[in-house]
């Protein structure tokens, strides 16, 4: 397990992962709907066609550095731009503060224009919550400071300038300060020109692009032991060669050596990309290799060292509670042979501190330094240096002698420092990469004069874990969320190595009324997207390092409920709306897991630590509809409003860190808070119910699934997996189940199904050609899927058996929505829909 260091003041500070120029670029062109004729150029002359909004008068920050004297403003539909001139040069600050109202909701972007970085958001609304870079964003600082900032997901509703900062000082401390600011202004909306007369706003769902689905049994077989007959199981989404790849080694003799954490293995990666397992059954977060080619993993978990011999033979170096923490940490053999742990710690009151400690080859370890900046990599240079990275920007090396830092670096633009996100080459110099838990990272250089270049922009996701290869030159490192190990040639040429799945780790499942498939990724801190087809892309980063799981559940309007219940950070109930790319906090709880909407409408919790299930209404209040369970984890609800959640063992201590992610037992609850056991079965880990009104259960590590039947009758329906943790029915009945381990979703089937077949036609029998048609069923599980009609004005969907409803738009129509639309197995129900 991996917790994620957090302060506030990581949280206040732009630690922005990407960047939105290539090295060298000076012009950023503005991609707008609208044509506003900014160039982000540094240059306020493509500024002359509007008016300021705000004029400041000289002398009023108090301080020399930054005394903001025009600010212009505009939005369309697509950015928010911004340029601000002062009252002579500016000098001396470190970042702009930009406060904005959107609507009824806060936000503060910090940039650092002088650096051309890209936009960092947080909203603070009711609370501070960290959101994290903003793509195709950017600024520069030139004759004026210009900033251009995507609305995707957070810039709805009429937009009102709060404040513009700049910030001088060390953040974030008492010496962090503002040395100018505005009274707050309301920002001008680019009119759109209409074209023709206005028709009815596009439905939301028409708005979601969706690619074909895959027909059933079309994909990679999976090799499964079905306790019945008559089904099959195949990859909706394969395994990528590595679940979670942490870390990157070279040999002296130059081979290519990936840790996958989640994947328990290191692998050897052929010249020619073939990936092949050199050892298997291995556990660690980071490595190292020696000079006689022995590879070492360290499981902060557990405190232990592994050695991998050239070979692959596998032998424990040591197991220790000294080596214990939660916080990833650094990890080397050092210049005199010697192994040295960065133990990053996580308990209150020394958050974002090290302990270092040297372990012999044989097993005897000792701290040898104490209280020292949170480490995230430790290096063993060509020129035989200590080197470090912090969680920060900042890159030290370390005294052998007597284990004191000297300061070698500053990364621009106050990044967090990948894990293992540092190298050296034979020149002196070093490679510092950023972005292990974000969307994009840089790599840097860093050389023996002190002096930081960037190398090149990575875009998905930052890399963790690079080496430099002598032979090429290259830097070779492996993106953690997204799966896939890459180079970067000296000159900034990003190539992709071994290509990754976009799955890390797969918990939590959900359909969303668009036929897109939500996957919490544990330790990746990411929800991706799968679409019908199984293409699989990032969708927002949250906090989902277990335990317990981070579940899903879909409103039908599009609306994703997800619960964040990390040890050490913020434990919430939190939802992204459709349209939306942050999510808003919804609620606070006490280790939410499960999660589900009532068909009442009543949003539905446990609460893993507390032992409760809770009840969220329409304003976001919280109240109690059971206590005094152990553990509740998992939850569903069937047609009738019932919930029922797994639960573990009643006299098992709960602990806060390592909590399982399986019960023995599944609860009924009905609406008034009655409860009673339903079934009982070892190792439950999640639950789903079929159209068919049975119950699923998958049965964790080494399990399986099972089939429940409405009296809590339990029989085997599947076995044969590595680890399943959650299930989700699509909209034609099939069955999906993560596989936590192998990194991959598995769909099986067929199950039974039957068509709806529709005809689209205006009220004087005209087809409608075109028409966006979504079909969809809100109980138990919110699914569903959109297609449009043919030439002829015909659709056909194939759907369970079970009632639904159908939502029909074309362009100069409003929607029609029939509902009450029954398939049955193996049958056609007709549907004609006629628009007005």
């Amino acid at each position: 397990m991996r917790v994620r260091m957090a302060a506030v003041a990581v949280a206040l500070v732009l630690v922005a992962a990407a960047s939105g120029l290539q090295q060298g670029q000076q012009v950023v062109a503005a991609q707008s709907s609208s044509e506003t004729g900014i160039i982000l150029d540094g240059s306020p002359q493509d500024w002359i066609q509007y008016e300021a909004v705000l004029q400041d008068p000289e002398g009023d920050c108090g301080a020399q550095g930054f005394d903001i004297a025009t600010v212009k403003a505009v939005a369309d539909a697509d950015y928010l731009y911004l340029l601000i001139e002062t009252h002579g040069p500016r000098q001396g600050y470190e970042q702009l503060d930009i406060e904005v109202l959107a609507g009824d909701r806060r936000f503060l972007i910090s940039i650092r224009p002088e650096e051309r970085s890209p936009a960092w958001l947080s909203e603070t609304t009711h609370a501070f919550t960290d959101l994290g870079p903003v793509e195709d964003s950017a600024s520069i600082g030139g004759e004026a400071v210009e900033v251009r900032v995507a609305r995707l997901g957070w810039g709805g509703g009429d937009l009102t300038l709060l404040d513009v900062r700049p910030m001088a000082g060390e953040c974030c401390g008492e010496d962090w300060k503002p040395l100018d600011h505005i009274e707050p202004v309301q920002v001008p909306e680019l009119a759109v020109a209409q074209v023709g007369e206005p028709v009815d706003p596009v439905p939301s769902f028409c708005t979601q692009s969706t690619s074909p689905g895959t027909p059933f049994g079309t994909l990679q077989s999976v090799p499964v032991q079905f306790l019945e007959s008559g089904y099959l199981a195949e990859w909706f989404v394969a395994p990528g060669p590595f679940n979670m790849p942490q870390d990157v080694m070279l040999t002296p003799s130059e081979e290519t050596l990936v840790l996958a954490t989640r994947s328990f293995a290191v692998f050897l990666i052929a010249p020619d990309g073939e990936v092949l397992p050199l050892a298997e059954g291995v556990y660690g977060y980071t490595s190292d290799v020696d000079l006689q080619g022995n590879a070492y993993l360290y499981s902060q978990g557990d405190g232990r060292i592994t050695r991998i011999s050239g070979d692959g033979e596998v032998s424990i170096v040591v197991e220790s509670s000294d080596l214990v923490t939660d916080c990833t940490s650094g990890f080397a053999v050092g210049p005199d042979g010697k192994l040295y742990v960065a133990k990053n710690l996580c308990s209150v009151g020394r958050m974002n501190r090290s302990d270092l400690y040297c372990v012999t080859r044989t097993g005897e370890s000792a701290r040898v330094a104490s209280n020292l900046p949170a480490l995230n990599a430790l290096r063993t240079t060509h020129d035989g240096r200590f080197a470090a990275a912090t969680t920060g920007p900042e890159i030290y090396e370390i005294s052998l002698q007597d284990f004191s830092l000297r300061l070698l670096g500053v990364l621009p633009g106050r990044e967090g420092i990948s894990v293992g996100g540092l190298a050296s080459d034979d020149q002196g110099n070093l490679y510092v990469s950023t972005g292990t838990w974000e969307r994009s990272g840089r790599l840097f250089r860093l050389d023996s004069e002190g002096q930081v270049s960037l190398v090149a922009d990575i875009p998905g996701n930052g890399l963790s874990g690079i080496e430099w290869k002598a032979s090429t030159g290259e830097i070779l490192g492996v993106q953690l969320q997204l799966g896939s190990l890459l180079s970067v040639s000296p000159d900034g040429q990003v190539t992709e190595v071994v290509s990754g799945n976009g799955l890390t780790t797969p918990r939590g499942i959900a359909f969303s009324p668009f036929g897109y498939l939500a996957v919490s990724n544990e330790d990746a801190g990411l929800v991706s997207l799968s679409a019908p087809d199984g293409w699989t892309t990032p969708f927002f980063a949250y906090n989902s390092y277990t335990t317990p799981v981070s579940f899903l559940s879909y409103d039908a309007d599009g609306t994703l409920c997800a619960t964040e219940g990390a040890p050490g950070l913020t434990e919430r109930v939190v939802t992204v709306p459709p349209g939306e790319a942050y999510p808003i906090p919804l609620v606070d709880a006490a280790r939410p897991c499960g999660i589900v909407r009532r068909a009442d409408g009543c949003l539905v919790i446990a609460e893993t630590i507390a032992g409760r299930v809770s009840l969220i209404d329409d304003e976001g209040r919280k109240s109690t509809l059971v206590d005094g369970l152990v553990r509740p984890s998992a939850m569903t609800t069937d047609t009738e409003g019932n919930v029922y959640v797994v639960v573990g063992t009643a006299g098992r201590p709960v602990d806060p860190v390592h909590m399982p992610n399986e019960g023995d037992a599944v609860l009924r609850i009905d609406q008034d808070g009655n409860v009673d056991v339903f079934c009982r079965w070892e190792k439950i880990a999640g639950l789903a119910f079929a159209p068919s009104g049975e119950l699923f259960a998958t049965t964790g590590r080494g399990g399986g699934i099972l089939r429940i039947s409405a009296t809590g009758h339990v029989t085997a329906f599947a076995d044969g997996f590595d680890e399943l943790s959650d299930l989700a029915f699509d909209l034609t009945g099939n069955l999906y189940a993560s596989e936590t381990v192998q990194g991959g979703i598995i769909r099986f089937g067929p199950f039974a199904c039957g068509d709806i077949i529709g005809s689209v036609t205006t009220q004087t029998g005209v087809p409608v050609a075109g028409a966006c048609v979504q079909i969809l069923c809100t109980t138990p599980v919110v699914v569903g899927q959109i297609v449009t009609s043919d030439a002829a004005g015909q659709f056909r969907i194939t759907a369970a058996p079970r009632d639904y409803s159908i939502t029909v738009w074309a362009a100069g129509h409003p929607p029609v929505t029939v509902n009450g639309i029954s398939v049955v197995e193996d049958g056609e129900t007709e549907v004609p829909v006629v628009l007005d």
